[in-house]
Parts: C-alpha cells; sequence; structure tokens
C-alpha cells in the first residue's frame, strides 16, 4: 500500500505488529552488488520493497484475532 508506514503505525497503535521483510529489493540487496543485476531497473521489485506490509499470521492464531485484525486494517483502509 503506498500509506504503508502511516498503516503499520495506526496498527501497531492498536496493538497489532506488521513486519516489512524486504525493505530493499534483491537486486539491490549487498550480496548482489557483483552481480549484473547491480545498476538493473525493476520498477516492480522496487514498488513492492516501498508498499508490501506483513501482518500477523501463525498456525494456532485465534479466529477472534483474525477478525481484530481484519477489522481494524478494514477501519484503517
Amino acid at each position: 500500500h503506498k500509506n504503508r508506514d502511516n498503516i503499520q503505525s495506526m496498527l501497531k497503535e492498536k496493538g497489532i505488529t506488521t513486519t516489512i521483510y524486504y525493505p530493499i529489493p534483491m537486486h539491490m540487496q549487498p550480496a548482489y552488488k557483483n552481480y549484473k543485476y547491480k545498476n538493473m531497473h525493476l520498477p516492480n521489485s522496487e514498488i513492492l520493497a516501498k508498499e508490501v506490509l506483513s501482518l500477523p499470521i501463525f498456525p494456532d492464531m485465534k479466529t477472534k484475532d483474525q477478525d481484530y485484525i481484519i477489522s481494524n486494517l478494514l477501519d484503517i483502509l
């Protein structure tokens, strides 16, 4: 989402922890600095790195917790 940082902040206020796992696109990671991808422009990867937000999810998550996350996210959006 284009307003990822605001959404993340508002969810945090509600006690909902979110994560940004890949803030730097793979082709721009230090591990790839010696490869031809270094100067490559991959617009979709670059946009996603700025907009993707990971919501809490785990096998034992209770339905009421899922509902809480969903309803708060919908209210924010």
